[in-house]
């Protein structure tokens, strides 16, 4: 690393301010261009991002280790909330499937109810509500049971959304903003009311696409697509975190509580400004220069954030880098690879897996040792117990899927899906994956128990959606 390691943000309300050091972001890696199969590593993105906000959210409410596992490919604005804030509980005993028309709920291998609502969705684990938005308020239900509606204006932009859950107030929380000139605000939600408007400038037209819970000061940090990180705590905004990039995702550290929020655009760093900010509290604290790679994981038997990135654009070798606190520990070169990158941590045997997508390479860490690699490998997936699931490599046009099946750091059969992959959940409490594909004319969840698919669930195509266990 050069002399520039040391830049420090520190932020005033609405810009930041140069301090004393170098406001340049330490300047790690360059951005690569991303390849052809983009298409469905994007798809994979939004699985797989999915898993990593649910576990940042959960690091301080649960102690059962997650899997958390995430993508690289740059992500496209979305059109509504990425975060999933909801899914691995010990009491969980349903797996939802919501999509902006309709829900479907699941018990074991069994379709057992449908709602002709949906949308992103936040469960929260005191009173067992699942707090849906739709297109016109924010539904409530309760297992199988639909408990009511609650109220909420919808701006001319935006449909308000509900975006994480804050365990130690047991609040959850439903952004609604608009550009237009609307008022825009946070609501709090206690049971089946609102019992706060937390006012908020203007999002933009993106919304927060990543949310995470801090054990350590009971914060709750949401990050906007466009601006900024937006800081709550109970029923007040506690600060607001500009940010020089577009954010992706943002990660939490529970022992020291440190945010990592990841995005690019940074005018400091080259090759599209891809940056990782370090925050501590309400200001960043750090800020490193990445590259297109994927949103930093969590490990929670050493406590390292691991970033992976290309050197620069022109490069074919894969890096990691590893951070402890707001220092770097490690920076290891994997080898051959490239930048449409995914990981996965898997807490049953503390291994990091780390899918080069252009190269069709799975490279094994265990804290800063390669440990294996492993070939025809796209990305991971999900991981399940003892298993682990990841995309074997196929060419552009197919109609299905094949996943490799990986126990530790090897190779243990392989599980054809009747499509392309949407979506999928692990459900701890019957060790069963679900795993939602979808055709030109149909969808199905595939149930997975190991290396054999127990059941099969039918999905109307305009039903699949998103995943969730409740």
């Amino acid at each position: 690393m050069d002399s520039q390691d040391s830049a420090t943000f520190q932020p005033s309300n609405p810009q930041f301010e140069q301090s004393s050091q170098s406001s340049t972001p330490n300047p790690i890696l360059q951005s690569p261009k991303k390849s052809i199969k983009t298409k469905y590593l994007v798809g994979i993105l939004i699985i797989l991002i999915v898993a990593v906000a649910a576990y940042s959210l959960l690091a301080g409410h649960s102690g059962r280790s997650t899997a958390t596992s995430t993508t690289a490919a740059k992500p496209t604005a979305p059109t509504t909330t990425i975060p999933r804030t909801s899914t691995s509980y010990s009491n969980a005993s349903y797996v939802v499937e919501s999509s902006s028309q309709g829900t479907a709920i699941i018990n074991g291998t069994k379709l057992v109810k449908n709602f002709d609502f949906g949308g992103t969705l936040v469960y929260d684990p005191q009173n067992q509500y699942t707090y849906i938005q739709t297109s016109k308020n924010i539904a409530v239900i309760n297992g199988t049971k639909f408990i009511g509606n609650i109220s909420i204006r919808r701006s001319s932009v935006l449909i308000p959304t509900v975006v994480a859950y804050d365990p130690y107030n047991n609040y959850i929380y439903a952004v609604n903003s608009s550009s237009q000139g609307e008022n825009s605000y946070i609501g709090v939600i206690s049971g089946m009311g609102i019992i706060s408007k937390i006012p908020i400038p203007s999002l933009g037209n993106q919304g927060i696409v990543s949310a995470v819970y801090d054990p350590i000061n009971h914060y709750v940090y949401l990050a906007n697509f466009t601006k900024d990180i937006l800081v709550v705590n109970g029923t007040s905004l506690v600060g607001i975190i500009p940010q020089k990039s577009t954010l992706y995702n943002i990660t939490l550290d529970p022992t020291n509580g440190y945010v990592y929020a990841y995005g690019s655009g940074n005018a400091n760093c080259q090759n599209g400004g891809y940056v990782l900010y370090v925050i501590n509290g309400t200001s960043n604290i750090d800020s490193f220069c990445t590259g297109t790679g994927a949103v930093p994981v969590y490990d929670p038997s050493s406590g390292y954030i691991y970033s992976p990135y290309s050197s620069s654009i022109r490069s074919k070798k894969l890096n990691l880098l590893v951070l402890k606190g707001s220092s770097i520990f490690a920076n290891m070169s994997l080898g051959a690879g490239g930048w449409e990158t995914s990981l996965l941590y898997d807490p049953y045997n503390q291994n990091l897996y780390i899918t080069s997508g252009n190269t069709d390479k799975t490279f094994i860490v265990k804290g800063t040792s390669m440990v294996s690699t492993m070939n025809n490998t796209l990305g991971p997936v999900i991981l399940s117990d003892p298993y682990m699931y990841l995309v074997k490599d196929f060419i552009e046009g197919d109609t299905a899927m094949t996943l490799n099946v990986v126990d530790n750091t090897t190779m243990v059969g392989t599980v054809q899906l009747p499509g392309l992959l949407f979506s999928s959940v692990y459900d701890p409490s019957n060790h069963y994956t679900y795993i939602e594909t979808e055709t030109s004319t149909n969808g199905t969840i595939q149930v997975m128990d190991g290396l054999s698919i127990v059941g099969t669930i039918p999905i109307n195509i305009s039903y699949v959606g998103e995943l969730y266990l409740v």
